[in-house]
């Protein structure tokens, strides 16, 4: 049922905000002439390494920035030189992760789950845990996104396992709108 939600899900919010992502696709272009498109190798279910597809939001130089710098970076974003202007647009309403709706489409993410960390970032995490991450799809949204960007790793690990251990369509669609939620009230202040 979850699966299905995805796709149903995917595909409609793709379809009805396409135009969009290609009016922020040719911004991110003319602004420094760099690819529209950031590709990232990531870990998905079973360990499964694929390419996740984000609009991109810092300077051609900085991409190559993996790990946890990155993800700090992408949290925040705040003073960061590499961030670009239509990045400083995009981050705070999440819109340059709308091309991970082809990552849900294709199957190798869920709209809701734990992040998909890179292959880099396994050392951050009791062995154990890595592999219990990767049981299931990671999700463009998740219980620890809609907590904050302030949790530790610990409290950010707690709520995944709450989340793999009590996996369910109702928690499923409370995340989602819990996403919903916070974007609303993040891009009308």
């Amino acid at each position: 049922m979850i699966r299905a939600m995805d796709v149903g899900v995917a595909l409609l919010v793709l379809l009805a905000l396409a135009p969009l992502i290609g009016l922020i696709a040719l911004a991110i272009r003319l602004a420094d002439g760099g690819p529209a498109i950031f590709c990232q190798q990531r870990v998905g279910r079973n360990l499964t390494p694929f390419t996740i597809y984000k609009l991109r939001t810092m300077r051609p130089s900085g991409v190559q920035t993996t790990g946890a710098g990155l993800a700090a970076a992408h949290r925040t974003g705040c003073g960061d030189p590499r961030i670009t202007a239509v990045g400083r647009v995009l981050r705070p309403l999440h819109l340059d992760e709308l091309p991970q709706l082809a990552n849900v489409l294709a199957g190798q993410m869920s709209l809701v789950g734990v992040r998909p960390d890179t292959p880099m970032q396994a050392g951050d995490y009791p062995p154990g845990y890595w592999h219990e991450r990767h049981l299931f799809a990671p999700g463009i949204t998740g219980p620890a996104q809609v907590a904050g960007s302030d949790l530790t790793l610990d409290q950010r690990s707690a709520l995944e396992r709450q989340w793999l251990a009590g996996r369910s369509l109702a928690l499923y669609l409370r995340v989602l709108w819990q996403t919903i939620g916070k974007v609303f009230v993040r891009s009308s202040h």
